[in-house]
């Protein structure tokens, strides 16, 4: 582990297009294969593209993902070219994701949905990384809750919900967001929840105050653990 987050804060020292992702390249590649950790990796070239804010948020979202890196090699003419005929791509190809699992025997897997940070987290959830899963930031009684709701829905899992909030958790913000959002979801059902967590996190990149900043990370936390049970289902 300390030998992980030494070489994570040599490779982010040296830049990256996206906060969050570690920079490799043709010499690093293979050292960071050889660790323990599954990576979802971009090969790209040195270009803006319309999906590079879209993978800016999935790098945000996948910050407290345990064993888990979103990685970007970048390909500018023969720099790092070897990498691309590695993986047998062709430059018009690129941009392209693949999930990359540790162990010599495990099978990459290739993203081919749309570059949005709705779709990159479903199909992540989908192949077991559960981007937005943090148990530092979520509250247990509550998630268990959301469980139940989940499999569940109804008004009786929802007063419990209200119920233990009013009990334990009076005047927590976080606490109160759970009976929010499963408002929303009795609205407009599951497909609520990964639209609304890409756009928390697209506005927690903005200029926001103090106070708007932990309301919406509050949010974010808590939209996550629907997220999670939701793809645990």
């Amino acid at each position: 582990m300390l030998l992980i987050l030494v070489l994570a804060s040599v490779w982010t020292a040296h830049g990256s297009g996206a906060p969050g992702a570690w920079r490799l390249d043709n010499l690093t590649l293979d050292k960071a294969l050889q660790m323990p950790v599954t990576f979802f990796l971009k090969l790209d070239r040195e270009k803006n593209y319309e999906g590079l804010d879209e993978w800016k948020t999935l790098c945000r979202l996948s910050y407290d993902v345990p064993n888990f890196f979103p990685a970007e090699v970048l390909i500018d003419g023969d720099k790092n070219d070897i990498v691309r005929r590695r993986f047998g791509y062709e430059v018009e190809d690129l941009p392209v994701f693949l999930l990359l699992p540790p162990g010599d025997d495990a099978e990459l897997s290739q993203y081919t949905g749309k570059t949005t940070a709705v779709d990159f987290s479903r199909w992540l959830r989908k192949n077991r990384v559960l981007v937005g899963a943090s148990e530092k930031v979520s509250i247990a009684e509550l998630d268990a809750l959301v469980t139940k709701y989940l499999a569940s829905p109804g008004e009786e899992v929802f007063a419990e919900v209200r119920s233990l909030t009013k009990r334990n958790y009076d005047g927590n913000k976080k606490a109160a967001q759970y009976g929010k959002v499963i408002q929303k979801l009795q609205a407009e059902g599951t497909g609520y929840i990964e639209p609304e967590i890409a756009r928390v996190a697209r506005m927690l990149e903005g200029n926001l105050t103090k106070k708007k900043e932990r309301e919406l990370s509050n949010k974010l936390a808590v939209l996550s653990v629907f997220a999670v049970a939701d793809a645990r289902r």
